[in-house]
């Protein structure tokens, strides 16, 4: 039998037993291969709520474009009305696609240009609107700018179609966005509308206009690249 002494002697061995070398090991690769697991789990759940926030901000760049450019269109006009009289005077050109020396004569393209009841500076009136595709230098995409008209400096009044734009107020309606395809216009016009008639202005506005585009992440499209089309439909009334 065991004396009383021997047990506490054996007891005070196990007591102070250390790990050896193998346990040790053993417990630092599992301790690593858990923070490993970890890590993976909290990288790949932040790259998922990161790609669905930068999701959610690019559909958001489409609505506010959608909702900026839908609203001047629908007031797009083909003449004014003088307020005392009544009477009616016709624009010229009351709407235009496309760029160069003679944009109202083309009925597509990567600008558009129309005479809109809409906002300037917090003034309602009859301004010359016009929307404008650029790209950025030394990439395949750019931004939706919209011009701003200028005044003329001895009257201070708008002047319709005069090309005055004020480029230090220029606002970037969207961004970065491009066309959906090369070659292919981001504006064109519906329903069979035409720039010109016999070889003179059409004062009339087309019913609706197509616009495609593909809005990118803010990264350029490295990850995010939604192409979307929008039908805007104008007011027809007389």
């Amino acid at each position: 039998m065991h004396s009383v002494g021997d047990r506490r002697r054996s007891a005070r061995g196990s007591a102070g037993r250390a790990f050896t070398i193998i346990e040790l090991m053993v417990s630092v690769g599992l301790m690593v291969i858990l923070i490993g697991v970890l890590s993976f789990v909290f990288q790949e759940s932040s790259m998922a709520v990161g790609g669905a926030t930068e999701a959610v901000n690019v559909w958001q760049k489409a609505r506010n474009f959608n909702a900026r450019l839908g609203r001047e269109l629908a007031s797009a006009m083909e003449f004014a009305v003088h307020r005392k009289s009544g009477a009616k005077t016709w624009f010229e050109r009351p709407f235009a696609l496309g760029e160069g020396e003679k944009p109202q004569e083309a009925d597509s393209g990567n600008a558009i240009e129309f005479v809109s009841r809409t906002l300037n500076d917090g003034v309602l009136g009859s301004w010359d609107v016009k929307y404008v595709y650029e790209e950025e230098a030394g990439t395949d995409y750019g931004s939706i700018v919209r011009k701003k008209d200028r005044p003329d400096v001895q009257s201070n009044e708008f002047d319709l179609w005069d090309h005055a734009w004020d480029d230090r107020k220029d606002e970037v309606i969207a961004y970065p966005v491009r066309p959906i395809a090369e070659g292919v216009p981001i504006f064109s016009a519906g329903g069979n509308w035409a720039p010109l008639a016999d070889k003179v202005p059409n004062t009339k506005i087309p019913p609706t206009v197509r616009t495609r585009l593909v809005f990118l992440d803010s990264l350029g499209g490295r990850t995010i690249r939604i192409p979307v089309e929008f039908y805007f439909p104008i007011y027809q009334g007389q």
